[in-house]
């Protein structure tokens, strides 16, 4: 036979209702089922030392992205920072990347009217200044931009689990 999973996303407001009333640390002793379900994945508030309390996911703006490890999906998932003090870091759930624009480049062809000089070029092109580049009629110029691997919004590492 066949079964169908599904995938349930939990919510919770505060006794007013409003998301801004839930904590975003608990205490271990009262939430112990809890804490022994998620740790201090998502930070550590009162340090190692006293580890009383541990942090709630707050993913308030936040892109849920599932734990790659090795599947070669996230070429950075060994530079993933801790989401706040004392939480996971690489490839571990609660892990946070920033945002990232990959490296690519774009060419700009200028076309220029006959006897234009680099003074008419505002007029006639809208793109950017190439200082020290000649100017002629029909000239390229090539602008790099990004500094990453891959383009992604910023995004917590999850395990998406399906039960049954």
């Amino acid at each position: 036979p066949r079964r169908s999973g599904r995938l349930n996303l939990l919510f919770s407001l505060g006794p007013s209702g409003s998301p801004q009333d839930v904590p975003m640390d608990a205490d271990q002793l009262e939430y112990s089922p809890l804490y022994k379900a998620i740790g201090t994945s998502w930070g550590d508030p009162d340090g190692p030392s006293e580890n009383r309390r541990f942090n709630l996911p707050d993913l308030r703006g936040m892109f849920l992205r599932g734990v790659t490890s090795d599947s070669g999906r996230d070429p950075d998932f060994m530079k993933r920072e801790a989401i706040a003090s004392g939480g996971n870091t690489g490839a571990a759930v609660g892990s946070y990347q920033s945002h990232a624009f990959a490296v690519h480049s774009h060419m700009q062809r200028v076309l220029a009217p006959p006897g234009a000089t680099s003074r008419d070029r505002v007029r006639v092109d809208w793109t950017v200044d190439a200082p020290g580049r000649p100017f002629d009629q029909n000239s390229a110029y090539t602008h790099d931009a990004g500094q990453s691997i891959e383009t992604r919004p910023r995004n917590v590492f999850v395990n998406y689990i399906i039960k049954l």
